[in-house]
């Protein structure tokens, strides 16, 4: 066993001595460090929440009021958090041994964020999609470190209750959305009435928080404190069971003024076709061995469509027997046009425009050269017809009538953008004002062309077509079932949306034969139907003289009955028409003349609108509760 000396035992006695002396100011040094946040908070993500207080006033109408005091200590430089709060929540009960799940739309009113030390407005910028609610807090151009501390102040409007067995105050305050541990949980709730203390739950996701979870109840008043650290990914809910109707007032205002607006835009746009759109009875003339007194341009105008192309061609042969040209072919067959007189005030002012376009070079001109030389002439015929019948006393239709429809189209543009604003929920931002903008636009295309073609198939041939119609209706239907489409999809369907969407269809619908006639128009119109029908009365006519047969063969091809209109003079013996000078053989035959007439003057129809814009378009004369959600840093 080895001794120690004497001196060695002195040695060790003095160091011992030394030591003693020093801890004391060891011990002051230490207690004088700055506390650093609870050790037991862990950092995650290069930050953590150490306080989070929860304080929710509850109102009658299920409207709740909330106050988030947020504390968080970043431990890497961050500009700052951003809080997610839902927009959409999916609830689920088990009832009776069923499962009934609903999916709850939210909204979020009088946001505001301020800085919890000197209670100062914070910079902050709102994100929405169809889910939750982004509000991202903080400068872009300033980091922070340390303890920072963030009071978020929104109201939480839930609507109306589903469950007809009981109300329910279900809603979470953590939700699984932090991406760090979160620390002295502590909250408040104040309801606005008497509620049964002992249905009160606390939960840590779908399980019972337990001793985890302090609480008292005060009156209306519960306020508590959770007894642990919350890790990341969790969520902490309250569910409280209340009698039914504990809840009044619920209905959502909004929703009830644009379910409101949707009817009434229907019924207006009803009434305005009734007022504006119905059109009288048209009149009966006789035109038995009478000719028109209007031109083929006009008649084809009138009716729409094609005619109106056909109508500006057969120009030709009305000017023909007018006796402003001749038609000349030569033994290649080809065509020549020879001006007789110029234009004179016999014309009108749409006709001189294009007998002047025509003769512009000279006194003929070949139907090869009409090409080149009437690129452009044909819409500003076009233009100049539309002018002549937008003088007041040639109107087609009344001015009213004109701004009802267009009354009716933006009735049907307005529900279609309460139709968008449906799926995509709330506008918290520019951007989703933009988004909503940039949709509404997208699905016009889609909705008002279909529409249009509607309005020209009603009017296409003066008593519309009616094939033309219902290929159009049930286009639009199948369109106004894409929306619906859409709108399940979003999981936004429902009585609100339904009224919308069947707003578009009848307040399109009504625009499109919101359309009527004036006394002129309707006498014009009745003139030219009598026409027609007395061109198809077939033997009536073949006791008429040989011109009749060519005054009126102008406005076969607008009607496009040509050959009918030939064969109604088929196997008699005509004269040649004054103003043609050809070589063929059986020219005078009124078939083989007929079909010669119609082939040139689609050869016409085809050189002289070819790349040419003439606008066509038509005549015109005038699971886990609600609330919650979760952040993160920036």
């Amino acid at each position: 066993m080895r001794r120690y000396s004497g001196t060695s035992i002195l040695v060790l006695a003095h160091i011992l001595l030394i030591l003693l002396c020093f801890l004391p100011a060891v011990s002051a040094a230490q207690a004088a460090e700055p506390v650093k946040p609870d050790p037991l908070i862990l950092a995650f993500n290069g930050y953590k929440l150490t306080a989070y207080d929860v304080q929710v006033k509850v109102h009658d109408n299920n409207v709740l009021e909330v106050t988030e005091n947020i504390t968080a200590y970043f431990d890497q430089p961050k500009h700052g958090i951003y809080r997610n709060i839902p927009i959409k929540n999916k609830l689920r009960w088990f009832i009776n041994q069923e499962t009934i799940a609903h999916t709850q739309k939210a909204k979020i009113t009088n946001i505001s964020v301020t800085d919890g030390k000197n209670n100062q407005p914070l910079p902050m910028e709102k994100e929405a999609n169809s889910n939750q609610l982004r509000l991202k807090i903080g400068d872009a151009g300033q980091m922070v470190t340390g303890e920072q501390s963030y009071v978020i102040r929104y109201h939480y409007v839930l609507g109306s209750d589903v469950l007809p067995q009981f109300d329910e105050l279900y809603y979470n305050l953590i939700g699984d959305g932090w991406d760090t541990y979160i620390g002295n949980i502590s909250f408040s709730f104040e309801m606005p009435k008497a509620f049964d203390a002992s249905k009160i739950r606390f939960m840590f996701d779908t399980e019972d928080a337990g001793s985890e979870v302090s609480y008292t109840v005060e009156g209306n008043r519960i306020s508590g404190t959770v007894n642990k650290v919350l890790p990341s990914g969790h969520r902490l809910s309250i569910r409280l069971e209340l009698p039914q109707g504990y809840f009044r007032n619920v209905e959502d205002a909004a929703a009830i003024i644009r379910s409101g607006l949707a009817v009434d835009f229907m019924l207006v746009s009803v009434l305005l076709f009734l007022f504006f759109g119905r059109n009288p009875r048209l009149q009966q003339y006789d035109t038995n061995a009478s000719l028109p007194e209007f031109t083929p341009a006009e008649a084809g105008y009138i009716l729409g469509g094609d005619a109106q192309k056909r109508g500006r061609i057969a120009l030709l042969l009305y000017w023909a027997e007018k006796g402003y040209l001749v038609v000349e072919t030569d033994e290649f067959g080809r065509m020549f046009l020879i001006k007789q007189k110029a234009a004179d005030d016999g014309m009108k002012p749409y006709e001189q425009t294009l007998f002047k376009a025509l003769f512009i070079s000279g006194e003929s001109v070949s139907t090869e050269t009409l090409r080149a030389q009437c690129i452009g002439v044909m819409a500003k015929v076009a233009n100049a017809i539309r002018d002549y019948f937008a003088e007041p006393a040639r109107r087609l239709y009344t001015v009213a009538s004109g701004r009802a429809r267009n009354l009716c189209y933006l009735l049907a543009l307005v529900s279609l953008v309460l139709v968008v604003s449906k799926m995509f929920g709330d506008a918290y931002s520019l951007t989703d004002r933009l988004t909503i903008a940039a949709s509404t636009l997208g699905l016009s295309c889609l909705v008002f062309p279909l529409i249009g073609f509607l309005s020209y198939y009603a009017r296409k041939n003066g008593t519309g077509s009616i094939s033309g119609q219902l290929t159009n209706l049930i286009c639009l239907l199948l369109v106004m079932g894409m929306l619906l489409g859409l709108l399940v999809y979003a999981d936004a369907l429902d009585n609100e949306s339904s009224l919308s969407v069947l707003a578009v269809g009848v307040c399109g619908i009504a625009g499109a034969f919101t359309r009527r006639r004036t006394e002129f128009g309707n006498r014009l119109l009745s003139q030219v139907i009598a026409l027609k029908q007395q061109m198809e009365k077939g033997q009536q006519n073949r006791s008429q003289p040989s011109s009749y047969f060519y005054s009126l063969l102008a406005y076969a091809y607008v009607f496009n009955m040509s050959e009918i209109w030939a064969k109604t003079f088929d196997g008699l013996e005509l004269e040649a028409p004054h103003w043609f000078r050809g070589r063929f053989i059986n020219l005078y035959s009124t078939l083989y003349f007929s079909n010669w007439a119609n082939e040139e003057l689609a050869a016409l129809e085809s050189n002289m609108t070819n790349n040419d814009s003439s606008g066509d378009g038509g005549s015109s004369g005038g699971g886990g509760g609600s609330g919650g959600g979760g952040g993160g840093t920036w």
